[in-house]
């Protein structure tokens, strides 16, 4: 099992075994992150298996078949520092503890990860033994050096300073930046230039231009602190050429016809984006809200070479394997964050990348943080660079369990709040139980701001939620021993390990009492619910309650071919994603969500929410707004949901369970017809190519008929997708081969 913390690493680890393999027989599978049991497990017991999974899904496969834990002969956790944060910390940290506790003696654990500060304590709590590290302190396979732009003068340079001590200045490089005139428009007097100098987007400007400059000596990465600056930056791109700027296109060193497959790709999925508008240039767009088939043909464009300069977000330092000659960074900051001395290593290893390149170049784009390194006001921008470049400075990894017991925090207006152990019994905590206590706290402290103690709130229910459900899948609590297991289940956390003993006994406590709760819920078959659902265990219970009183109508929904209606309006109440609740106007998620299953590209999507004038907050739609609408909120959130609705329906009627898979199946991947449906969960991830190949090769309905397509149409099937990105024909080349 190889436990990777994102889709697109995960995909990039299968392609990457799936060379190493080749020829062996072993089975490679690459498992949907979909919260279905949706793979036999009988079948991966009869054979040598490689599953490549996420955490969640790892998770919520071992809930339902713990027998699976005893099999593992091997588990390797990549990326595997991620245990902080309510949205996923809890999650990873008790899928370690639930195999830490029912691994087999033999199994083998290696968790890797080159950023984490504290290996010793991890290594103690995962595998008993804080010395049994392979540390690689010291070692660096490809030389970096390091250069912050000045701009001082009418022209500007980069200053080399050495990477262990940035005080220690080694060369610099004279009058490389310099402001280019852009020709005029139409009644346009005022001269246009770029980089445009001062202002708040002249880190970014600084940062483009450098990469056009440097892009035929190797590729390059600009790298944003927000999803909006790499918009912003590609409808630069697009301007400064339209207006004939003086410096080569990355087009011209990059493969045109790769680059153009590329371009009609973020076409028919954005239609005429600023991000399509760069990538006809050459320069291709990396972020959160770029669609997951996009980002997967960009990965495998940069990583062999066809394409050489990407605007990314931090998704570039989530462990994707592709190669960066020039690492160019425009913003410290990841929104209002500032970024982790270990996520900001983790993004420097992209350049230099070992077995890529021979060297590597880690460029600060911003003027502002050398040439003000000697002012009082302002010499805080220097030590912050500074900081982020030393790795004795890398953040220890913790436990978001402990975070628990962490204090309420507001800058402004200052105030401090400590609650108290029993404040954290939040095991059935619904939406209305949390607003309870925001109104209570904000009622006694008139200074909180509700919105951040909300989210306070929200954070630790998400935790101990996490916890409600582990104890479920854990503890007999018909059992004379359900104390002492209770106990030994907080003991072998990480929390327990990493605390002291007054907080060991409040984790302690938080477990009895979230343990009562479940007790007090319901019977056996109940707790079984729990531990199985992804859900909080008050959503379950709600569920579970509408379930039962409406499965006739479910049925009669599911005659009449409503069964997506009746399904959705019961969902769509316990989704939480931004993208779904920021709508200006619910009544237009129906219809979206029926065009998003149709097929609709994410611009066919947006052109009726904007004629309607729908906002998301006070923004009008873009593309971005859509991709996660339906990628997140949709085909993560809802389809979530749904999944748990299926999940209850199961013991009461097989045929209507399979009726709301499908539902689900479709809600989560945005497509109805069966056969692109298979196409897209074996690997064809993009739904354009998916509905290209499901018209094509009509009679497929799952993924063994995908292979065979792969194994005995391999010519038709090339033929076919020519026209798209070549990392399909890598799926093709991986499907056939197994």
């Amino acid at each position: 099992m190889i436990v990777a913390p994102f889709r697109s690493l995960c995909h990039d680890i299968r392609s990457d075994l799936a060379t190493a393999f080749a020829g062996e027989d072993i089975v490679l599978d690459e498992v949907s992150d979909s919260f279905l049991l949706d793979v036999d497990i009988d079948e991966i017991f009869a054979q040598k298996s490689v599953l490549v999974v996420t955490p969640e899904k790892m998770l919520y496969m071992l809930r339902r078949a713990p027998e699976l834990a005893e099999q593992i002969g091997l588990v390797i956790y990549d990326e595997g520092h991620q245990f902080e944060g309510f949205a996923r910390g809890p999650t990873y940290e008790l899928l370690l503890s639930s195999l830490r506790m029912s691994l087999a003696p033999k199994a083998q654990v290696v968790l890797i990860s080159a950023v984490i500060g504290n290996a010793g304590q991890i290594a103690g709590w995962l595998i008993h033994d804080e010395n049994a590290i392979v540390s690689g302190d010291g070692l660096l396979p490809t030389p970096k050096s390091i250069a912050f732009a000045s701009w001082q003068h009418e022209r500007g340079w980069l200053q080399y300073v050495s990477p262990d001590d940035p005080e220690t200045t080694e060369f610099f490089v004279p009058r490389i930046i310099q402001s280019l005139p852009l020709a005029l428009k139409d009644r346009e007097r005022k001269q246009r230039v770029f980089p445009d100098r001062g202002g708040t987007s002249e880190s970014g400007e600084i940062g483009l231009y450098l990469g056009l400059h440097l892009v035929e000596n190797g590729s390059v990465a600009v790298f944003c602190g927000t999803k909006e600056t790499v918009v912003g930056l590609c409808e630069r791109v697009a301007e400064i050429f339209d207006r004939d700027v003086d410096l080569k296109e990355p087009l011209e060193v990059s493969d045109g016809d790769e680059i153009e497959k590329l371009v009609r790709l973020t076409r028919r999925n954005l239609g005429e984006h600023n991000d399509t508008k760069a990538a006809r240039h050459g320069v291709l767009a990396h972020h959160g809200n770029t669609p997951h088939g996009l980002r997967l043909s960009i990965e495998y464009a940069m990583k062999v070479g066809h394409a050489k300069f990407v605007i990314c977000t931090s998704t570039l330092a989530q462990g994707v394997n592709f190669p960066i000659r020039y690492l160019i960074v425009t913003a410290t900051q990841q929104g209002k964050e500032k970024i982790k001395v270990r996520d900001f290593h983790n993004l420097m290893g992209r350049a230099g990348r070992a077995g890529m390149h021979t060297e590597g170049s880690v460029i600060f784009s911003a003027p502002s943080i050398y040439d003000e390194r000697k002012l009082r006001e302002q010499r805080w921008r220097w030590r912050a660079a500074k900081d982020l470049l030393d790795p004795e400075k890398s953040e220890p990894s913790r436990s978001s369990i402990l975070d628990l017991f962490a204090s309420y925090e507001q800058a402004y207006p200052a105030i401090v709040l400590q609650p108290s152990v029993g404040w954290l019994d939040l095991a059935f905590a619904d939406r209305n139980a949390i607003e309870k206590i925001v109104t209570e706290v904000v009622h006694d402290y008139p200074l909180v701001i509700p919105a951040d103690f909300r989210k306070f709130v929200m954070g630790r229910a998400r935790a101990v939620q996490s916890i409600a459900a582990y104890l479920a899948a854990y503890v007999d609590f018909e059992s004379d021993q359900a104390s002492e297991r209770i106990e030994e289940l907080a003991r072998n956390t990480l929390a327990y390990y990493l605390a002291d003993e007054e907080t060991r006994e409040k984790l302690v406590e938080v477990f009895r009492t979230t343990a009562a709760a479940v007790e007090a819920s319901g019977d056996a078959d109940f707790r079984g619910l729990i531990r199985k659902s992804p859900l909080p265990p008050a959503d379950v219970l709600e569920l579970k309650e509408w379930t039962t009183n409406n499965i006739a109508v479910l049925l009669a929904a599911a005659e009449a071919g409503e069964l997506l209606e009746v399904v959705f309006e019961q969902a769509r109440k316990y989704v939480g994603a931004k993208s779904i609740t920021s709508l200006s106007d619910p009544d237009v998620l129906l219809p979206t969500l029926k065009r998003w299953i149709d097929g609709g590209s994410f611009y066919e999507l947006r052109d009726p929410l904007v004629e309607a004038d729908v906002r998301f907050g006070r923004y009008k739609a873009t593309a971005e707004h859509m991709v996660a609408l339906c990628e997140n909120g949709f085909g993560f959130e809802l389809a979530m949901v749904v999944a748990s609705i299926a999940d209850l329906v199961e013991p009461i009627d097989d045929e209507l369970f399979k009726q709301i898979v499908r539902v689900q199946r479709q809600i989560k991947n945005g497509l109805s017809d069966p056969a692109a449906l298979a196409f897209f969960e074996a690997g064809f991830a993009d739904r354009v190519v998916a509905q290209v190949l499901g018209e094509k090769f009509n009679g497929v309905v799952d993924r063994a008929g995908v292979r065979r397509v792969c194994r005995n149409q391999t010519e038709d099937i090339r033929d076919l997708l020519d026209e798209f990105p070549s990392y399909f024909r890598t799926v093709i080349d991986e499907l056939g081969a197994g």
